[in-house]
């Protein structure tokens, strides 16, 4: 039974996400994730490793060993500096990789969430890892867009709070 409106909600207003190069879709906007598409962002990430916790254990061990101050470390680890890591490229290497292949799957499960619950309901993040049904660089155009939603929802909630004070 819908809702009698007073005021009409608005059809949601599209973005075509791609290029020429990789393709494109229209995907509704909704200035957030809806609630079934973080349930599956949350599921799917359950198994990830925790990048933060890894890099402040590997940060702390590296520390110690060579006198450097944990921050100075982290910051090393985060941001690849192999010169500031020299006696320490095997854990840098390691901890990078990590770091892409965590950033690759949590790609693949944002764009899955967005495709699946805005586009095809039967879409799975096996369908989203192969190229021959969608271009990589789509992939990530997607996951932008999932980001972009994510941070239009805490943008929403502030505004909608703000107006319902006095």
């Amino acid at each position: 039974m819908p809702l009698n409106y007073e005021i009409q909600p608005q059809e949601p207003k599209t973005e075509l996400v791609g290029n020429e190069e990789v393709g494109g879709i229209k995907i509704p906007c909704f200035g957030m994730l809806l609630e079934p598409e973080r349930n599956f962002i949350e599921e799917n990430s359950e198994g990830l490793p925790d990048l933060r916790q890894e890099c402040v254990r590997l940060a702390n061990a590296i520390a110690k060993e060579t006198g450097k101050s944990m921050q100075e470390v982290y910051d090393a680890l985060t941001n690849s500096d192999a010169q500031a890591l020299s006696s320490h490229l095997e854990t840098l290497v390691e901890f990078t990789n990590l770091m892409q292949k965590v950033g690759s799957k949590r790609q693949l499960i944002k764009a899955t969430a967005i495709i699946r619950f805005r586009l095809e309901p039967e879409w799975t993040i096996e369908d989203t890892a192969n190229p021959k049904l969608i271009h990589p660089g789509l992939v990530r155009l997607i996951s932008n867009f999932a980001q972009r939603e994510t941070e239009g929802g805490t943008s929403l909630l502030l505004e909608s709070e703000a107006s319902s004070k006095p």
